[in-house]
């Protein structure tokens, strides 16, 4: 399964000593401190537990949000393990000077497909998510060579789902935005 988060830099707020310990692991909590840049460190590390959680939460619907139980490990590249209970994620990090986009999935997995797009000022809620799927219609239609109005993207159990044409059964797809930014990601 796959699941994607994004964090706009230039949106994401101060935080306060006891939301890290509230969220991280002590070994996420050092590993922030001994960054370079401990705000994108934060924001990378809080990204890929929402990422991990909306692939988890694609298994089990019932699956609650507590940050402190999906710990990730050191970034190495622009990949991470992040283990949850039983489950083992990799985690993909896309960083662009002023976001942070991460990918997370289970390790049987391809690497993931993603697109995404930034606007010159933030959106609101409801043109995000118009903006977050015409970007997916546009970038699987171009990758596969359909036309875009033969993709659709429905709800089932809280998750977004791809169909294309006639297709019954849908592809997994993860839908994100944050602030100026609106990203996807599928495998």
């Amino acid at each position: 399964m796959i699941g994607n988060d994004l964090v706009d830099l230039s949106s994401a707020k101060q935080t306060h000593p006891r939301f890290d310990s509230r969220v991280f692991a002590d070994s996420e909590r050092d590993m922030i401190e001994q960054s370079t840049d401990p705000m994108r460190a934060r924001w990378m590390f809080w990204a890929a537990k929402e990422a991990a959680f909306k692939a988890l939460r694609r298994m089990d619907s019932r699956l609650p949000f507590s940050p402190r139980c999906f710990v990730c490990g050191p970034i190495r590249g622009h990949k991470a393990n992040l283990i949850h209970q039983q489950h083992d994620l990799t985690v993909h990090f896309f960083n662009g000077p002023d976001y942070v986009h991460a990918i997370a999935q289970t390790r049987s997995e391809t690497e993931p497909f993603h697109a995404l797009r930034c606007f010159d000022f933030a959106l609101d809620s409801d043109a995000q998510s118009i903006e977050v799927r015409r970007l997916v219609r546009e970038q699987l239609a171009k990758r596969w060579g359909i036309a875009a109005s033969n993709i659709t993207i429905e709800r089932k159990r809280r998750m977004p789902w791809l169909h294309i044409g006639d297709l019954q059964r849908g592809l997994p797809v993860s839908l994100s935005h944050h602030g100026r930014f609106v990203a996807f990601a599928c495998a």
